[in-house]
């Protein structure tokens, strides 16, 4: 074998290795950028998808929510109204679209003594109610007061007061009612019906 011969062979390896080598790095290049594209999609798919959650999501709350205010028992006190029969009483009214459970008036200082308000504790969507006001001292009773004019006797006509009504909705929320009230003439005006708060 001559020095030519020896040229010529590695001359055909070099070049058979340099084209294995460019086809390797065409191969290598196609990987890649099949790489990115699904690193890419998969990028896609994934934003896509975490909107799509979100829009789900904003969904149910707003369903909840409207299903909260399709449930929503709103109570506050009133007056009946007047009728020369029978004595005007106070009432407790359910001007919410849902039931009210668990309905109970917190008792409001008077003086040295207490008024407790007695209702029912469960109260249907436009349901009302007598309430009985107890003035009591400790755990006796000083005097029934169920008629608003034997109310306002015993407030007198400068008495202003309030109390919280407590309650649970159909879902199982807490509510409290903040209700105001001053006796005037011979009414008892009830200025507040603040919903203050659900927990």
């Amino acid at each position: 074998m001559n020095c030519a011969t020896i040229a010529r062979d590695e001359e055909s390896s070099f070049r058979f290795m340099t084209g294995f080598e460019i086809g390797q790095t065409i191969a290598s290049g196609v990987t890649a950028l099949f790489t990115i594209c699904t690193f890419g999609a998969l990028v896609w798919y994934t934003i896509e998808t975490k909107k799509l959650r979100i829009s789900a999501q904003k969904q149910v709350t707003a369903s909840e929510k409207q299903n909260e205010h399709l449930l929503l028992p709103i109570l506050f006190f009133v007056q009946s109204k007047y009728n020369a029969n029978t004595p005007e009483t106070i009432m407790i009214r359910n001007i919410g679209s849902g039931p009210a459970f668990n309905a109970s008036t917190q008792p409001m200082p008077f003086g040295s003594l207490k008024m407790h308000f007695q209702h029912p504790g469960t109260i249907a969507a436009g349901e009302e109610h007598d309430v009985r006001v107890l003035i009591m001292n400790g755990d006796k009773i000083v005097d029934d007061s169920s008629t608003v004019l034997l109310f306002w006797n015993r407030l007198g006509s400068s008495f202003t007061g309030g109390t919280n009504v407590t309650y649970k909705a159909a879902n199982n929320l807490s509510h409290i009612v903040t209700v105001t009230f001053k006796a005037e003439g011979h009414q008892i005006l009830f200025e507040k019906r603040e919903q203050v708060g659900i927990y």
